[in-house]
């Protein structure tokens, strides 16, 4: 899923030393190229064994398989390597004809990566287009989820049949300054963090990466734009999860078992904040079902 929240915290981004990712959808990027060496932690094998991500660059992260379940597939790179015009179908050339060229180069990545994994799929070669509100429109029977930055790329796709939803985000790993993070966490998580003796403004951008994450999982199911301060995240530094719970009434009464059954990781890799989201097929609460108008990014 590529798209993202549209509200006056991302908006806000482009006054407060922050760069948006270069494609204009509203979405938290942070600082310069991370340098070539990796800091890549340790993260969990036990999702992605006897599974290989595929990784374009080796000198990017490739963490995506150790972070998501061993029946979602992904794929990732670096635009640089992926971000050639070429092969993309009529429309999506279309789509992009006035972007910037860095907004180019990184949706060709992302529908080259795609492209691979409807084949171990066995999908036939399609157009991944976007919808006026720029959620991808993922062949019938498919979740997906699109991230990027300007140094790397990811995408997953896994079956409706396995999961309800699956989104996945980058950010920069940057501290942030105090107006952005006062506005993308809830008092309750700064004080959380401050009393498990963690500086917010340096995990801001793990907990914008982490909503994100959240944001496009859950759309499928609860389909409509999510706030940051509806939701809260509760990380868990050592075991590189988190979950989420809803602090809005409306959303707790509607969606709340939705997010208490999402399922939460986190990895840091070449200056990234790497997250992912996913949420079982078998654990949605019966009442949280969605409506059959409901989008399906």
């Amino acid at each position: 899923m590529e798209h993202r929240r549209r509200d006056h915290v991302s908006r806000d981004l482009r006054g407060v030393g922050c760069r948006l990712e270069r494609r204009g959808d509203r979405g938290l990027r942070l600082g310069r190229d991370p340098g070539a060496a990796s800091e890549q932690g340790q993260a969990s094998s036990r999702r992605g064994r006897g599974r290989a991500t595929r990784a374009v660059n080796a000198s990017l992260p490739s963490v995506l398989a150790s972070l998501l379940p061993s029946d979602v597939k992904c794929a990732e790179g670096c635009p640089a390597d992926l971000g050639t015009s070429a092969g993309l179908f009529d429309a999506e050339l279309q789509a992009i004809a006035r972007a910037v060229p860095s907004r180019r180069q990184q949706y060709a990545a992302t529908r080259h990566l795609a492209r691979g994994l409807f084949s171990e799929f066995g999908l036939p070669p399609q157009p991944l287009l976007n919808r006026p509100d720029r959620s991808p429109i993922w062949p019938a029977g498919y979740h997906g989820t699109v991230t990027h930055t300007d140094s790397w790329c990811g995408v997953a796709i896994a079956s409706e049949r396995t999961l309800n939803g699956i989104g996945i985000d980058a950010e920069r790993a940057k501290t942030l300054e105090l107006g952005v993070v006062e506005r993308v966490l809830t008092r309750g998580e700064w004080r959380a963090l401050e009393l498990a003796g963690h500086d917010p403004l340096q995990l801001g951008a793990l907990c914008f990466s982490a909503k994100e994450s959240v944001y496009k999982c859950v759309f499928p199911s609860v389909g409509r734009f999510i706030g940051f301060t509806e939701v809260e995240i509760d990380l868990d530094l050592d075991g590189r999860v988190f979950t989420v719970r809803a602090v809005d009434s409306g959303l707790h009464a509607s969606h709340g078992a939705t997010l208490r059954a999402l399922e939460g990781r986190f990895e840091q890799a070449a200056g990234l904040w790497i997250t992912t989201a996913v949420l079982p097929a078998a654990l949605r609460a019966p009442e949280d079902q969605p409506p059959s108008s409901a989008a399906s990014p």
